[in-house]
């Protein structure tokens, strides 16, 4: 994976509570508005989804932020009035405010750096604001820090004919694409637009001035042996390259960020058998910026339900560890939904985490001295859950309870109601 997709989540941890934080309250302020209509709990939902977009901008999250100004504009507009505040609104940005939390909490636990993976809600977020053009490159940011690999050194040319050179290449470049839009089925068109792209690229004497144009032959290499089609977005992609030519004959050799993305993404979707294809893919290390196949929405539920419940009897396992002796029955409550989660699970993974909770009898009734983040650990270390194709059977040890109330039933016989499941 590239720097894109290998996210540091350092920085994140540490504004991790922060973010959960904001979020928590901007959907209760969103519940308010929901409940009484009062617009005012749209404002502070709103400042509290400008701090998670703050915190998301400061840790490097460019695809997270994208998603988050999109939301805020929605609020901006409910706030105004220029969108109807119905069921459906309200109910989209709380499953939006859901999907940024769930989205970091993936992040936290490993998952890489996909903003692709939040286009459906972004879709639909982008559709009630009445935007009728919704591109997918909106939420696609790979590493443009890479550089295309090394070759001959570019021939030197006066500023003259670099200026005679440039100008020939447009005209060329521009008569191919009329052709091509005005017979996409024809693919010569295509063919000259190449042809005058690999021109320019080779005037380019820097890494950093031909990782462009590198990029953009690529992408009309794909274009020109079907695997693109022939659709508005690469249409309006290739008459940005005509523009970005007509800048290098001004003498402005910048590209803007946002055109380098969208060269990268139709190279990353072609599915051509071209060298030049497969070298920009793997520089750019495209296939880690896209998506794998997604889960299923019943399985992503109960993974997020796991998740949940795991939290939930952590923080109720750390609160009697650290004296509370009322949050022993909160963690039993929870360990028990914990139970009814796992036997929710497909029959092979729930096979691997069925445990049966010991007696009421054998809880102690007195909080231990034990340390916090030593139990914390081991209690997470037993409790932790993993897809099921990485899922590893918790070893359980069973010691006997000193403190057992029906100890003198047994008498030391080691019957299964008078032991507890600890984990190591």
């Amino acid at each position: 994976m590239n720097a894109a997709t290998e996210f540091d989540v350092g920085p994140l941890t540490w504004v991790k509570s922060e973010i959960d934080l904001a979020l928590e309250r901007a959907g209760e302020a969103l519940g308010q508005f929901a409940d009484n209509g009062d617009a005012t709990q749209l404002k502070f939902c709103r400042t509290h989804l400008h701090q998670v977009r703050g915190a998301l901008a400061i840790v490097g999250l460019d695809g997270v932020t994208q998603f988050t100004d999109a939301l805020e504009a929605v609020l901006d507009d409910l706030e105004q009035q220029k969108i109807a505040a119905d069921a459906n609104a309200t109910g989209l940005i709380k499953e939006a405010l859901g999907a940024i939390r769930h989205y970091l909490d993936d992040l936290v636990n490993g998952e890489p750096n996909q903003p692709l993976r939040l286009m459906p809600v972004y879709g639909r977020i982008q559709t009630l604001r009445g935007q009728k053009r919704i591109s997918a490159t909106d939420l696609f940011f790979p590493d443009l820090s890479l550089r295309p690999p090394r070759r001959a050194a570019a021939p030197s040319l006066s500023r003259g004919e670099l200026q005679q050179l440039l100008r020939t290449q447009r005209a060329r470049f521009q008569r191919g694409l009329l052709a091509w839009l005005r017979n996409p089925v024809d693919r010569s068109g295509v063919a000259e637009m190449l042809a005058a792209t690999r021109q320019v690229e080779a005037t380019q004497e820097l890494a950093s001035a031909r990782a462009f144009w590198w990029v953009a032959t690529g992408m009309l290499t794909a274009l020109s042996d079907g695997t693109l089609p022939a659709e508005v977005d690469v249409k309006q992609l290739c008459a940005r390259i005509d523009l970005q030519i007509r800048r290098l004959l001004e003498g402005s050799k910048n590209v803007a960020e946002r055109l380098m993305r969208d060269a990268l993404y139709y190279v990353a979707q072609a599915d051509s058998n071209s060298d030049l294809v497969r070298q920009v893919k793997n520089t750019y290390q495209l296939a880690n910026a896209l998506p794998a196949a997604q889960t299923t929405a019943p399985q992503e539920q109960q993974r997020r339900r796991l998740r949940e419940t795991i939290s939930a009897t952590e923080d109720a396992w750390n609160k009697f560890c650290a004296g509370s002796a009322p949050a022993l029955q909160s963690f039993r409550d929870q360990a028990g939904a914990l139970h009814q989660a796992v036997e929710q699970l497909p029959p092979a993974t729930a096979r691997r985490w069925r445990w049966k909770s010991p007696p009421r009898s054998c809880w102690p009734r007195t909080p231990r001295k034990t340390s916090p983040s030593s139990a914390t650990t081991s209690l997470t270390r037993s409790m932790s859950w993993s897809p099921a194709s990485t899922v590893s059977s918790p070893t359980i040890r069973r010691n006997r309870d000193p403190r057992c109330r029906c100890s003198t039933k047994c008498r030391g016989r080691r019957r299964k109601s008078c032991w507890s499941d600890r984990s190591p």
